[in-house]
């Protein structure tokens, strides 16, 4: 019976600890807590892992991190025509809601002082109403792929963007060590270079008609680490 645990527990999709130097960021690198709606920080178990609770009050809709670092001030800026990969782990607490198409965004490839709502998202959302339509969902500019979700459980991801605001953008991901999503379409829509951050956003508490009905929400992050290249802060650092 020891050996068949040991063997299934092999077999998990598995992220390790980001020690390589053509990691570009990972948790414990420099950041800052996100600002408009921002209610909380993020607290860190562990060396590795952030942890997020968002408890709903007036005018609260997200606590998330924004990375920092390429040249950016408060944010880490990605180059357009560049390709970036981030490995990480979820481990959710967001909650079940009933409502259909209540959303709950988790990780996103922001546009940069433009004003527009971003392209590239992960996130929750419940696609048919009731306790049974709820799943993960990744929106970019090729369109929207879902996986099933389990409230609870430890999700392992890799997704890989080819930043660009035209068609030539690509956007592929990995769930659980299975490939959902490849295609082509932007992965951001204007200004010269986008960022990214993460954590819960939930902007279904202002944004919506009818809003969500949860009012806390919690998720942990183990393993966070973003690759690619760096050639705008002087680098030449791959993955």
């Amino acid at each position: 019976m020891h050996e068949l645990a040991l063997l299934l527990g092999l077999m998990q999709p598995q992220v390790a600890a980001a020690s390589s130097p053509d990691v570009l960021w990972q948790i414990g690198d420099p950041a800052v807590t996100a600002n408009t709606g921002q209610c909380g920080a993020a607290t860190y178990p562990t060396a590795t892992s952030a942890d997020f609770i968002l408890v709903k009050n007036a005018g609260c809709m997200r606590n998330q991190l924004n990375p920092v670092g390429n040249g950016g001030s408060g944010v880490f800026l990605l180059n357009s025509g560049q390709t970036y990969t981030w490995n990480f782990q979820t481990v959710t607490r967001m909650g079940v809601d009933v409502g259909k198409f209540t959303q709950r965004l988790v990780w996103q490839i922001h546009d940069y002082a433009c004003g527009l709502s971003p392209v590239t998202v992960l996130g929750i959302q419940n696609l048919s109403g009731g306790a049974s339509g709820q799943a993960w969902y990744l929106e970019s500019g090729s369109g929207t792929k879902t996986v099933p979700y389990v409230e609870g459980a430890t999700d392992t991801w890799k997704i890989t963007a080819l930043i660009s605001s035209t068609s030539t953008g690509r956007i592929q991901a990995w769930h659980n060590g299975v490939k959902f999503a490849d295609g082509s379409g932007r992965t951001f829509a204007c200004g010269a270079k986008p960022w990214f951050n993460f954590g819960p956003y939930m902007w279904d508490w202002t944004n919506r008609t009818a809003a969500s009905s949860l009012t806390k929400v919690g998720i942990r992050f183990n393993y966070m680490h973003l690759t690619g290249i760096e050639r705008a802060a002087g680098t030449t650092r791959k993955d």
